[in-house]
């Protein structure tokens, strides 16, 4: 009796957790701002989407009409990207949502290495399902370095701009290919992603090649229906030169900025720019314009 009656209060007690998730109102989400920690949980958990990631039930509010979809970037995973961001933007109201895509049979859970073409027509898979979940007709995306470039040929390949109202890009790779040098010391970084570059990794290629974006950016690299903004850093040592390499075409809908206009002392890295504080605030008000709030600055992982 004793152990059905614990069993019973356990039991409401996860009810009233799940009712408070769903309504996205009652629950705080824990917020975890280390890079490295995040790196090494996202190994052992890949498949485990972040904390305030993936909420079943979660609906759009007035305040912020569009489920957020987060896309990472090359050698990530759900998990070990976005353990900031996703449970930040949840704790403000937003409805978050989180997967891995271009995962092969030999990555153990790391993602972003099949074609780009293959891993934007997953992307549509999946904003297909999360327009369905929610009960909405468009959906905001954030993305990281190939993360922030996957979106745009989700949209010039698969017919996905109807889809996106407001489009937020940290550091990608939208016009020239990033730093070979740079991204191999960032993938140093990352376990068990430096024996996957000898194993085959088909975006890698295709990154690399300054082709690639000259047939993407072809007729134009943006939508006059999606409101783009792309935030890099100054100290960025992958994507390099930062502004000439992820700068899109300035225009009434794109907004082109870096960090160190508004904190010049953060020099925050390619890897630290999904754990920076003030890059995670200028995604907020990238989605959010008019309740857009100051930024406190910080110092981000120099890497």
């Amino acid at each position: 009796m004793i152990r059905r009656c614990i069993l019973a209060g356990v039991t409401g007690v996860l009810i009233v957790v799940s009712l408070g998730a769903t309504a996205g109102t009652s629950i705080r989400y824990p917020v975890n701002w280390d890079v490295i920690t995040a790196m090494a949980t996202g190994v052992t958990r890949p498949g485990v989407p972040p904390s305030g990631a993936n909420i079943q039930g979660c609906r759009p509010n007035s305040q912020h009409p569009d489920p957020v979809v987060l896309v990472h970037g090359i050698f990530g995973n759900q998990n070990d990207y976005w353990q900031a961001m996703a449970p930040t933007l949840a704790n403000a109201g937003y409805c978050v949502y989180t997967f891995t895509y271009g995962q092969t049979g030999y990555s153990d859970g790391i993602g972003g290495l099949t074609s780009l073409y293959a891993s934007a027509q997953q992307l549509a898979a999946f904003i297909r399902d999360v327009l369905a979940q929610s009960n909405s007709k468009q959906v905001d995306i954030v993305g990281h370095s190939e993360g922030g470039l996957l979106p745009r040929v989700y949209m010039r390949y698969d017919d996905g701009a109807p889809y996106v109202h407001t489009f937020v890009a940290i550091a990608p790779p939208n016009n020239a290919p990033p730093s070979v040098s740079g991204l191999l010391s960032i993938l140093e970084l990352v376990p068990g992603s430096t024996n996957l570059v000898g194993a085959g990794c088909t975006s890698c290629g295709q990154m690399l090649d300054p082709g690639f974006y000259g047939q993407l950016n072809q007729g134009g690299t943006t939508y006059a229906t999606v409101r783009y903004t792309v935030i890099v850093s100054d100290a960025d040592e992958v994507v390099t030169p930062p502004q000439a390499d992820s700068y899109l075409p300035t225009g009434p809908n794109v907004t082109n900025e870096s960090v160190q206009n508004f904190c010049p002392r953060d020099r925050v890295g390619h890897l630290g720019e999904i754990y920076d504080s003030d890059i995670v605030q200028l995604v907020i008000n990238a989605l959010s314009p008019a309740r857009a709030t100051p930024i406190r600055c910080s110092s981000g992982f120099p890497f």
